[in-house]
């Protein structure tokens, strides 16, 4: 009987509770400094582009190639849930490699991505995983 009055007594609690927003994340791409788009979310972006700037490197590399883009600028604002500004650039590189550049406030960091299947590495800025490191990672033969 206890067990009931408690769940009975949380439900009329969070019924009668004002609603709270939920915190809103947005982001903004630009793909070849010309086409742009942005995105705003709450839970799980929408759309495969949206969900590419908050997926791994890969997928940032994939919204570039489904839009034959060769670079872009990649802004996250999610001050909303104490993340901050995340800024991202990713480029094809002359080599055929991608390099993708991110700081926060956290610092420098970023990955290269090759291949097919694509494969990517990390490296952080000050530290010895370095982005020529992370290059020969991801082009030397499987």
């Amino acid at each position: 009987m206890k067990k009931l009055l408690i769940t009975t007594a949380l439900l009329f609690a969070t019924a009668a509770a004002p609603a709270v927003a939920a915190p809103v994340v947005t982001g903004s791409v630009a793909l070849d400094g010309q086409h742009a788009f942005d995105c705003s979310w709450t839970q799980i972006p929408e759309g495969e582009d949206c969900l590419a700037i908050v997926g791994d490197a890969a997928d940032e590399v994939r919204l570039l190639q489904r839009h034959d883009a060769q670079q872009a600028t990649i802004t996250v604002d999610a001050s909303a849930i104490g993340r901050g500004v995340i800024e991202r650039t990713v480029a094809r590189r002359a080599d055929g490699t991608w390099l993708l550049r991110g700081s926060s406030a956290h610092g420098a960091w970023g990955f290269v991505c090759a291949g097919e299947p694509l494969r990517c590495a990390d490296w952080k800025a000050g530290t010895k995983k370095t982005i020529a490191k992370a290059t020969k990672k991801v082009t030397r033969k499987a």
